[in-house]
């Protein structure tokens, strides 16, 4: 037993008698940092080496095709009624031609004499093929509001009107020069049935 003690008490001796002879070889992190700056190394220094951060990769969606309105179905008109008001732009804009005027204040007058009888107004905007499907829903939208827009501020209520956007899906010719193109690029407006107009 005492040959067991002594030989234990040795070795944990020349353990330790190693480890405090690596420790004064090892030079600290900061002399090896300081010996690499100026080029010398140290012997005991350990290369350090940086990590290469690993590439961040942002997370993916599934593909898909762009989110283009589903169009409602064309408004019916109303028997009696003024029939469909076609109101012309120029491409890719949805200001209202000042020839335009005349046409929708024709609307207003009809308007006016149908007094808030049931009957609402659909204003539905189209545009010509060229552009992405996107795009020509979002101008389809803005040629709508546009006209909206004017009939309210001549007096149709905002209740009564809805707008529907169809983008160049339901064009009134086809073809591919500008005499075609400039008869797609329009909005319609149609008196409807008031639940049509929702």
């Amino acid at each position: 037993m005492i040959r067991t003690s002594i030989l234990a008490a040795c070795v944990l001796g020349l353990t330790a008698l190693t480890a405090s002879t690596a420790a004064a070889q090892t030079p600290s992190p900061r002399a090896c940092d300081a010996a690499r700056r100026s080029g010398h190394p140290l012997a005991g220094c350990a290369r350090r080496v940086r990590p290469t951060p690993s590439p961040v990769t942002p997370p993916t969606r599934p593909r898909t095709s762009p989110r283009v309105a589903v169009p409602a179905e064309p408004a019916v008109a109303v028997p009696g009624m003024p029939g469909l008001i076609t109101i012309y732009f120029d491409f890719d804009s949805a200001r209202i031609r000042p020839e335009a005027t005349a046409a929708l204040d024709e609307a207003v007058t009809a308007w006016r004499q149908l007094g808030d009888n049931n009957v609402g107004i659909v204003v539905s905007g189209h545009t010509d093929d060229r552009g992405t499907a996107a795009y020509n829903m979002a101008l389809s939208r803005r040629v709508a509001a546009s006209v909206r827009g004017y009939l309210v501020a001549h007096g149709v209520p905002a209740r009564a009107i809805a707008v529907r956007a169809y983008g160049g899906t339901r064009p009134a010719a086809t073809g591919n020069d500008e005499s075609v193109w400039a008869r797609n690029r329009r909005a319609e407006i149609a008196f409807v049935p008031r639940e049509s107009a929702r």
